[in-house]
């Protein structure tokens, strides 16, 4: 493990990304009352658009993933 986080071949924003699309179907469902297809939908939108913004700053920023 210690090869590949050194290596930069991990990509650790996934946790953060489950983190924040957690907090948003919680959010959505308890305290704005949402039905729970649409606070679903809503929250796998959100982590598809931070994936991707996440992805196109490490494959044309050059970022390092980790």
């Amino acid at each position: 493990m210690t090869i590949v986080v050194i290596s930069g071949g991990i990509d650790l924003s996934v946790g953060s990304t489950f983190a924040v699309a957690n907090m948003t179907v919680l959010v959505l469902l308890k305290l704005f009352a949402w039905p729970a297809p649409a606070a679903i939908a809503a929250t796998l939108a959100l982590g598809t658009l931070l994936g991707a913004v996440n992805g196109w700053i490490v494959a044309y920023l050059k970022a390092r993933p980790f």
